[in-house]
């Protein structure tokens, strides 16, 4: 197997902190970014396009090589091929197809050779980020050469005429606050931030460096409280024989937190990497009502929503927003000639899945996802036919009593699938599940079965009957 160990010696920093080499460069990289951001203000910023790529292709190289030393050729391989098929086959479905499939299929097969059984920091993290990228500049290509007049205003927003130049692509590619952990953002709008078209120069005031450094204190907060308490939630305790005597309660809990927790490392990168990309100035997102300009385009978690969720949809909203954006736009709504939005939805989720590996766990989880929202939304649905209003407007009590039993239920099933979503394989992952007796399978198989053929049809006949008898009153 290929050496990918990144080049320079970090060992002292290796055994200051106890974090591993790879995971200790990924960090120091996601820091690096912010002196790489002032300096791109203080001498590259609104210059000249062609000094702007290069400079962002220079320190995106330079972060991949110190990262994952001669394994950065990965990258310059799927940004090269992309470029020619892009450019030699032109606007097609084909083209689409066949970019598609490339950069799939590398990764892929990359996740297999490189694959560890473990959750693996190497030169496949940002490869998926990039993978993504490439895909989304083939599809807006494709669209800014379709029928303006039939397009979505989603799609016309993305679309461009022409093909992106390799120093275009790569600028976009390897651009500092990107390039690691995302976030995606499209070739239209990362080219105009560089042109000076994103914002106004009125609006470039210097708020973003305050919003930015916010950000990235967030991110050391989360790394923080990571480095603290995984130890003692971590994979070897759930998966020990002490875990398993505990009572299902105690058990329960113990998965609440450690989802928690275990989540925690992805809010620290992705907090890390939005303030640097605001500093830079591509994180400006026009302005909020009252003329104050915003700063979250290319935020990748709603922490004041994921913190305080109570409801799985606000758990998948607020969590890798870019990256959920991304998928609704270029496979979800893509598929919208099957007619069946549930389908589409499905093989979304499937499609994340594999982007992120090819362990059981990510499909279990996802599949998980799909069949826990898809009852949410049934259930919703009932209870709003019931009430005839939503729950955050219902009186203090109820709402209250509603939330204290929902909450933790929304927790322990989103920490049930993460189980299989940090665990990977299903050895590892049945002993825990098994402790807690599949309940949650079990649960969403006995919904799935009797909701179409039991539960719905009750209850549109109540809800029918209820109609007619009010009906009758009114006449």
């Amino acid at each position: 197997m290929a050496d990918c160990s990144g080049f320079g010696s970090i060992d002292f920093l290796v055994k200051l902190t106890g974090l591993s080499d790879a995971g200790l460069r990924l960090v120091l990289a996601l820091f690096s970014a912010y002196p790489l951001a002032f300096i791109y203000h203080a001498f590259f910023y609104r210059k000249n396009p062609v000094l702007q790529h290069a400079y962002f292709m220079f320190c995106g190289l330079s972060i991949a090589a110190f990262c994952y030393g001669w394994c950065f050729a990965h990258s310059l391989i799927a940004i090269v091929s992309s470029y020619l098929l892009l450019h030699i086959i032109g606007p097609s479905i084909v083209m689409v197809v066949l970019v598609f499939l490339f950069n799939m299929g590398y990764l892929l097969t990359s996740y297999a050779y490189y694959a560890s059984g473990d959750y693996d920091v190497n030169w496949t993290t940002p490869q998926c980020i990039l993978t993504l990228r490439l895909i989304s500049v083939a599809w807006d290509y494709y669209d800014g050469n379709q029928d303006q007049e039939k397009l979505t205003p989603d799609f016309k927003a993305t679309a461009i005429k022409t093909p992106p130049t390799l120093l275009q692509l790569c600028g976009l590619s390897y651009f500092y606050g990107g390039f690691l952990v995302g976030p995606q953002f499209q070739i239209k709008g990362f080219v105009s931030f560089v042109e000076g078209t994103l914002m106004d120069k009125k609006d470039d005031n210097n708020s973003r460096v305050s919003e930015g450094l916010k950000r990235m204190f967030l991110g050391i907060m989360y790394l923080a409280l990571f480095a603290v308490l995984e130890p003692y939630v971590s994979i070897q305790t759930i998966l020990s024989e002490e875990f398993k005597r505990h009572s299902f309660l105690a058990k329960a809990w113990y998965i609440i937190f450690f989802s928690k927790i275990a989540l925690m490392k992805y809010l620290a990168v992705w907090c890390l990497s939005e303030g640097s990309c605001i500093i830079s100035g591509i994180g400006y997102n026009g302005k909020t009502a009252d003329g104050k300009v915003r700063w979250d385009g290319v935020r990748n978690v709603k922490l004041s929503v994921y913190e305080t969720a109570y409801n799985f949809q606000h758990m998948i909203d607020s969590f890798n927003i870019n990256t959920n954006k991304w998928v609704f736009r270029y496979v979800f709504k893509r598929l919208r000639f099957l007619g069946n939005k549930n389908l589409s939805h499905l093989l979304a989720l499937m499609f994340l899945a594999v982007w992120h590996g090819l362990f059981l766990g990510y499909f279990v989880c996802f599949f998980g996802e799909f069949l826990v929202m898809l009852m949410e939304k049934q259930i919703s649905n009932m209870c709003y036919a019931v009430t005839k209003r939503p729950l955050m407007e219902m009186p203090a009590p109820i709402k209250i009593s509603v939330l204290a039993f929902y909450v933790p239920i929304v927790l322990f099933g989103m920490g049930y699938f993460n189980v299989a979503f940090n665990l990977l394989t299903f050895s590892r992952f049945h002993e825990v599940w098994l402790s807690l007796y599949y309940i949650i399978p079990l649960v969403l198989l006995v919904w799935h079965v009797f909701y179409p053929t039991l539960i719905y049809p009750i209850f549109k006949r109540m809800t029918r009957e209820e109609k007619e008898e009010r009906s009758k009153k009114v006449n």
